[in-house]
């Protein structure tokens, strides 16, 4: 379940991580979630990550609370696609979505985590060309 949890938060960010090429780097990177989401949810003070879960899928974005905003940007930065004042790391999603979600800002690092999910789910970006 946590695994399925993680995926939900790296899909979040838009399918990104195209900088990860290499398959034992991939598997290397997926072993470390859930330890990073466990401890992002135990220094948020979540209860329960599955309503991150079910917010994001349901895109329910204004129900996020601030403690699942500062649990997203826990995870982002624990990743290195976040730095933490909040940047976005250059290879933290796919070129056409950097380009429009890149330059967020917000008061600290969770508003601008909460920014970065609503704009990697803009539905332009998963179109078929």
């Amino acid at each position: 379940m946590k695994l399925f949890i993680v995926c939900t938060i790296v899909g979040i960010v838009g399918v990104s991580s195209h900088s990860i090429q290499d398959k034992s780097k991939v598997d290397g990177e997926i072993k470390k979630l859930p330890t990073e989401v466990e401890q992002c949810a135990i220094e948020q003070g979540l209860a329960n990550i599955n309503d991150v879960e079910e917010t994001i899928k349901n895109k329910d974005y204004n129900n996020l609370t601030r403690e699942m905003r500062c649990f997203t940007a826990c995870v982002f930065k624990k990743q290195g696609l976040i730095g933490p004042n909040g940047t976005v790391h250059k290879n933290f999603q796919r070129p056409e979505i950097a380009k429009h979600c890149k330059d967020l800002s917000g008061k600290d690092e969770c508003e601008i985590a909460f920014k970065i999910v609503v704009c990697m789910n803009r539905p332009e970006f998963f179109t078929d060309d």
